[in-house]
């Protein structure tokens, strides 16, 4: 019989009777969609951890939870020393207070912000109410500052709860497990959330691949040597002394040994590759691929997509690319939209909000976050709780973002470069088949042939400047455009004149 009765919580457990306790963390999870573990389990108190990724705030992919009942005086210390343990920072910490005394002892022992504190009552209505994930983040919002939950986040890879879209993408490294694969493209699009996303995957289904996957970034390895980058791979994957020691010529036998040792070959994905992609050791690795003791997945930026496009690579027909393009509205839409609803802020006119945000970012994952932020940050600022289109008339205004796009306008690596993208821009149009680009460069006094348009075009995506889609290149944005205009960029580069890109929506 259960002991989680639909109007009752368990009043206490012991050490030789942990059922109630584990029945309580299961209950809890269930109700809530969400998967928990239990990671200790003593007398009157159960931790464990949850993963509530439908909910779209902070920290809330890997949130800490503490259960308490019994006495207060034993509860004071258990909850002090949990709080003290947790790294608050990147996760949310739940308190499940189920008896009076607990919550009076968790009272005592954590601060007021920075935590959510639920008492019997509390988790009981959570529990018993239709709608209890609602419940839970209208308790989140009263208990947690609410720039605490703010999700957004424009310059790390992103947590499982804000990943959106990349679906078919997904697929690819899913079910095509004897394939390698490069995500190589623009900075900030999602190469490495992309990647990680695919190894939360894997873990969440219980895929054999699990055990024999591995994450490696090379942006620490300093080092660019061929014998550097065997020996950063190799300790990374197994570290020892006899991995310290391996060198290129060693690299096939330490896989073939992992390979062994893992039952299989390994899962390796591998970022941040610009820098190391052309030493010897990939000639090994990509060998090593075809030899089915590992499967590939690069990740890097315009060094590794030359390194894979271009004639004589050793990367060149051993990985398949994968470019990633804007996200479909349907998925920026959620990105967008989403946590603003679960942080509360109140929408004048989401359509058109969500139109403008679209026109300004070109639906450029990145950008999409960025602009959310900065709407969350205005809510809160002017004290409405509250976003209207002309929000994004203001944060358009604002030098920060100004600089975001001028940037990538200023780092255009070379004046032919630079040309093309002032051409391009000038144009107005937002879609361009590469024979269109030939035409508009012709126009501009560039005379290149198709090979090195095309080329060009590829570059002006790593540049941020054009975006790949389905069947042409695209305008990455129409921010571009204004804010060379706005800040007289043709002064220097050509005039630019109005064009679809100063267009109000």
């Amino acid at each position: 019989m259960s002991h989680i009765q639909e109007t009752t919580l368990p009043g206490s457990w012991t050490a030789e009777h942990l059922e109630p306790a584990q029945e309580f963390v299961a209950h809890w999870s269930r109700k809530l969609g969400a998967t928990g573990q239990a990671v200790k389990v003593s007398a009157n108190a159960v931790q464990f951890e949850m993963d509530l990724s439908a909910i779209r705030l902070h920290g809330v992919h890997n949130v800490a939870c503490l259960a308490l009942t019994g006495q207060r005086e034993a509860l004071t210390t258990t909850a002090r020393d949990f709080w003290h343990r947790i790294d608050a920072s990147e996760r949310l910490v739940f308190f499940l207070c189920l008896t009076p005394q607990a919550y009076v002892a968790v009272q005592d022992a954590v601060p007021i912000k920075g935590a959510l504190r639920l008492s019997p009552k509390q988790v009981e209505n959570i529990l018993h109410t239709d709608e209890p994930r609602r419940a839970l983040i209208e308790q989140l919002r009263q208990q947690y500052a609410l720039r605490q939950l703010v999700p957004f986040n424009c310059t790390q890879p992103v947590d499982p709860h804000m990943f959106f879209g990349r679906q078919a993408e997904l697929d690819l490294l899913r079910y095509e497990p004897k394939t390698s694969f490069a995500i190589a493209g623009p900075g900030r699009l999602g190469k490495t959330s992309l990647g990680k996303q695919f190894h939360h995957l894997l873990a969440v289904g219980k895929d054999a691949r699990t055990a024999r996957k591995y994450r490696v970034d090379f942006y620490a390895c300093e080092d660019h040597s061929s014998d550097a980058v065997a020996r950063h791979l190799a300790i990374n994957i197994d570290p020892s002394k006899r991995s310290d020691r391996v060198r290129t010529e060693d690299l096939n036998g330490f896989l073939k040994y992992q390979v062994y040792k893992h039952n299989g070959p390994l899962e390796l994905l591998l970022d941040e590759l610009d820098e190391v992609c052309h030493a010897r050791a990939f000639e090994v690795l990509t060998q090593a691929a075809r030899d089915g003791l590992c499967r590939l997945i690069l990740c890097g930026r315009g060094k590794l997509f030359k390194a894979v496009t271009t004639e004589n690579s050793p990367l060149k027909g051993r990985v398949e690319i994968i470019r990633l393009k804007p996200l479909e509205e349907s998925e920026a839409r959620g990105l967008l939209m989403e946590p603003l609803i679960d942080l509360g802020i109140e929408l004048e006119q989401p359509e058109k909000l969500i139109e403008q945000v679209f026109h300004w970012t070109g639906r450029l994952p990145h950008l999409v976050q960025y602009y959310g932020k900065r709407l969350v940050a205005q809510a809160i600022s002017t004290g409405t709780g509250k976003v209207t289109p002309k929000d994004i008339d203001l944060i358009r205004g604002e030098f920060e973002t100004a600089q975001i796009f001028l940037e990538q306008l200023e780092g255009l690596s070379d004046e032919h470069t630079r040309r093309l993208a002032l051409a391009l821009i000038k144009d107005g149009r937002r879609y361009f088949t590469v024979p269109m680009v030939q035409e508009v460069a012709d126009q501009h006094d560039l005379v290149m042939n198709y090979h090195e348009v095309l080329e060009l075009c590829n570059q002006l995506v790593i540049d941020h400047v054009l975006a790949w889609g389905e069947e042409a290149f695209q305008l990455a944005n129409y921010s571009l455009g204004y804010y060379a205009r706005k800040m007289r960029w043709q002064e220097r580069h050509g005039k630019i004149e109005p064009g679809p890109y100063d267009a109000v929506i």
